[in-house]
């Protein structure tokens, strides 16, 4: 997964999807229910849904981790951020 596109059921998240998708990225989508159009995007590798992020903001943010999981741990210990 190169990136996680999170409310995919608002339009603008089901842009981005299709944007960084027609790059060639590997997206991820997590939406609150099932039903998100851009959880059925044909950009769209892999699927989650979880929490709203407005009305749960907890259990979207252990949605997020369950979706991303060590994998993003292991990419910030790869590439920390500059020093500033």
């Amino acid at each position: 997964m190169d990136a996680l596109v999170t409310d995919a059921h608002i339009p603008s998240a089901v842009s981005g999807i299709r944007a960084l998708g027609r790059e060639g990225l590997a997206v991820a989508a997590l939406a609150p229910r099932r039903s998100a159009v851009g959880l059925w995007s044909r950009y769209c590798a892999a699927r989650a849904v979880g929490a709203d992020s407005v009305t749960d903001p907890d259990g979207f943010m252990a949605a997020v981790h369950r979706v991303v999981g060590k994998k993003l741990l292991d990419e910030v210990k790869a590439h920390p951020p500059a020093a500033r």
